[in-house]
């Protein structure tokens, strides 16, 4: 069995180098014709497409360095910004205002026109005198006197403060309490006695800038309240009203 095999394998090798020979013959004796014939050239195989294929780079092996990364490229920086220059402002100069012309002085009224109260010369006017003056009055003549001019108005009739007298009578008291009342502290400490006050009694019956002559602490007070509420009738000297300065007496004596 094993030789039987055996003899199979040696009988197809001898055919397959048989035929592999002479294949190789075969292609010789062609190249060598198509050389040998003449006025024939190799045809050119510069038009034919070139097929280039790429085989696949090995794997790296593990453990061995790989191709170093390639380093980061540096952004560009940027160019800082130019400073601008600053604007100075243009001056322009405005033109002067133009001054207002100063008004035209009014005409002045030609002499002899009607209104204005002007007179023509040579007498010649609304009525006027040629002899007459710029002064005068219609009607008066010439060198005589005007008119006396008014008389003041009277003065107002003046207060005068006089000193009273006997021939001007008694002041009439017309307001007030006659004699003051009885000061309790007075009667308490059993005080009497006299005051004396000078008042001026104006032309309305008042009584005004009172002075204490003669008195007493226990008794003043009690007078110049009296004093301040009492009237009198006016005082008349020559027939008009005046202000007279009068003593007034006032007695204080216990019952």
């Amino acid at each position: 069995m094993f030789e039987s095999a055996l003899g199979r394998y040696e009988g197809a090798h001898s055919r397959l180098g048989t035929g592999a020979f002479l294949s190789i013959g075969a292609h010789a004796l062609a190249a060598f014709i198509v050389l040998a014939l003449p006025g024939k050239k190799a045809t050119s195989t510069e038009d034919e497409p070139v097929v280039v294929f790429t085989l696949p780079k090995p794997p790296a092996l593990l453990g061995s360095p790989g191709p170093a990364a390639p380093e980061p490229q540096q952004a560009a920086r940027p160019k800082p910004p130019r400073p601008k220059r600053p604007q100075v402002p243009v001056l322009t100069a405005e033109p002067p205002e133009a001054e207002p012309a100063p008004p035209e002085p009014p005409e002045a009224p030609d002499p002899g026109l009607s209104g204005g109260g002007a007179t023509a010369p040579d007498g010649a006017g609304n009525g006027g005198d040629p002899n007459g003056v710029p002064e005068g009055v219609v009607g008066g003549e010439v060198g005589g006197k005007g008119p006396p001019p008014p008389e003041p108005p009277p003065e107002p009739p003046r207060h005068i403060t006089m000193n009273w007298a006997s021939e001007m009578g008694r002041p009439v008291l017309i307001g007030g309490p006659a004699q003051p009342p009885y000061p309790n502290e007075a009667r308490s400490a059993r005080v009497e006695g006299t005051v004396i006050a000078q008042c001026t009694i104006t032309t309305e019956g008042r009584l005004r800038d009172c002075r204490i002559l003669k008195g007493h602490p226990f008794l003043d007070s009690a007078v110049n309240t009296t004093l301040a509420q009492q009237r009198y009738s006016p005082m008349t000297y020559g027939g008009r009203p005046v202000s007279v300065r009068y003593n007034l007496t006032f007695k204080f004596k216990l019952q």
